[in-house]
């Protein structure tokens, strides 16, 4: 969909656009960041545009929708949750800092601790062997493997031997 209009199911399934190095607006991104969609705040999905309504609440909005079996909503209002705050993308090999519970991409956490012992998010010191607090989320990453299928690596595949 254009400008945030797609959505995705309950059961995976994704309407929104997707782009290649692109941004995400309702769409799903490979390589590429959130510009500016996520929102910083908590707050009800459902909300009408007012004056304390949820950043996510603009233009290009459209609320949840609720089926019999599904829900459609727009993929962007799980950025907040799904976004590594340091590439700006979605997570991939998602991994959580066990002292402090922030996520990041394994990539991403594993280049920042060559410099720093310390949680990028907030600051938390993670002594003199950082890389032992890492722990991947399987959960969170099946999550974002669910929602962004395409975004998912595809599966390599052995060829046998030939005789």
């Amino acid at each position: 969909g254009e400008g945030g209009t797609g959505g995705a199911t309950a059961s995976g399934g994704v309407n929104g656009g997707a782009s290649s190095g692109g941004g995400v607006n309702g769409g799903a991104s490979s390589g590429g960041g959130v510009n500016g969609d996520a929102p910083s705040g908590e707050g009800d999905l459902d909300a009408s545009c007012g004056a304390d309504a949820p950043l996510i609440c603009d233009a290009a909005y459209v609320p949840p929708v609720r089926g019999n079996r599904t829900l459609r909503f727009q993929p962007r209002i799980l950025n907040p949750y799904l976004v590594c705050t340091l590439c700006m993308g979605y997570y991939n090999d998602a991994t959580t800092i066990i002292e402090c519970l922030h996520t990041f991409c394994r990539s991403c956490i594993s280049r920042h601790l060559r410099d720093c012992s310390e949680c990028p998010e907030c600051g938390c010191g993670l002594g003199p062997n950082p890389k032992e607090l890492l722990r991947m989320d399987r959960t969170l990453q099946a999550i974002v493997n669910k929602v962004f299928p395409h975004l998912e690596p595809p599966l390599v595949r052995s060829t046998p031997a030939a005789p």
